[in-house]
């Protein structure tokens, strides 16, 4: 009986703190969505009364120039830092952002950076196939893909994918999130915070690639620090869409696929190299950090993850749509 009344305190606990976490991580995005409406409203209210005789092809211009303007959203993850500062307290600065456990080397960074960068194959593989799979019934997700896979066109998009962007959910996740999760174990951290970071993206093709490097950015940050999580993102988003965007523009398209598939079938070739030669190690490292399956269980049974869950899905479900042969 005391150790049912154990249990049963334990889970309560446990799911406690997870829905006081995860909770936080809604109202962070939940700020972040919210700035990024009003803004974008406000600035739709305030052309509309100074230019109230707009053209239909000018409005049309306006909205779009308003997408790819990306000072919203730069406002939005500069007020969500503050829900993430209140949450973590003396702890963002003391522990999350500034703990380091092993010194990174060059070589051991390179590895990591081509197992990161593999990851760029499989989910362009997975984006094709998921594209044909719903084509066949009459839907597409190229909208979200094309979201997913896009350079920035503007120097607010620019500082916000490249740099911004990354820092704040490299704070958000690698810090906050994996930080609050590890006194469950490493691997729970590093799951939690992968999965938490792919729902988060409401983009059901970014998402599942997010997932996927958010299990080695979790790696990265717990095993060595934080900061080195955050330069292989910046990597990621500035060398490789950004920069490599911009020096094959001018190219057609054809060539610019050629390019893209060719760097990332190297990444992935070496990168998979990499993980066989070391799988004895990762094995080891999954044995070793293994955390009992009813965390996860009492996890995913929790009120603030089911609603973070479903929420995103459904925004992610807003991005498909039928193809226009069928929906006319």
């Amino acid at each position: 009986m005391e150790r049912d009344i154990n249990v049963t305190e334990t889970r309560k606990n446990f799911k406690k703190e997870i829905n006081y976490t995860v909770r936080t991580l809604f109202l962070y995005e939940l700020v972040m969505f919210s700035t990024v409406v009003v803004y974008s409203m406000f600035s739709i209210l305030i052309t509309m009364l100074r230019d109230r005789n707009m053209s239909d092809s000018d409005y049309d211009a306006f909205i779009t120039s308003i997408g790819e303007n990306a000072w919203s959203s730069i406002l939005g993850i500069a007020l969500g830092l503050i829900v993430i500062l209140i949450y973590r307290n003396k702890e963002i600065l003391k522990n999350d952002l500034t703990v380091v456990n092993k010194r990174m080397t060059a070589c051991s960074f390179v590895g990591i950076l081509f197992v990161f960068m593999s990851v760029q194959t499989l989910f362009g593989l997975f984006g094709m196939l998921a594209e044909f799979l719903l084509n066949t019934f009459g839907y597409t997700m190229l909208g979200q893909i094309e979201t997913a896979t896009a350079t920035s066109t503007t120097l607010s998009m620019f500082l916000y994918a490249s740099f911004l962007g990354p820092v704040m959910e490299e704070i958000v996740f690698r810090g906050a999130m994996l930080r609050s999760f590890q006194k469950f174990g490493k691997l729970y951290a590093i799951v939690m915070s992968a999965l938490l970071f792919g729902v988060f993206h409401s983009n059901f093709i970014q998402g599942i690639f997010a997932a996927v490097v958010g299990l080695i950015l979790g790696y990265v940050a717990m095993e060595y620090s934080f900061k080195w999580a955050v330069l292989l993102h910046i990597i990621n988003n500035f060398i490789f869409s950004d920069v490599l965007g911009f020096l094959i523009k001018g190219l057609s398209e054809n060539q610019q696929d050629f390019i893209t598939t060719f760097i990332n079938s190297i990444f992935f070739l070496v990168g998979m190299i990499i993980l066989f030669i070391n799988r004895k190690k990762l094995f080891t490292y999954l044995r070793d950090n293994k955390s009992p399956k009813h965390q996860y269980k009492y996890t995913f049974t929790t009120l603030w993850v089911i609603l973070f869950i479903v929420v995103n899905l459904f925004l992610a479900l807003d991005g498909i749509e039928k193809l226009e042969i069928f929906s006319s």
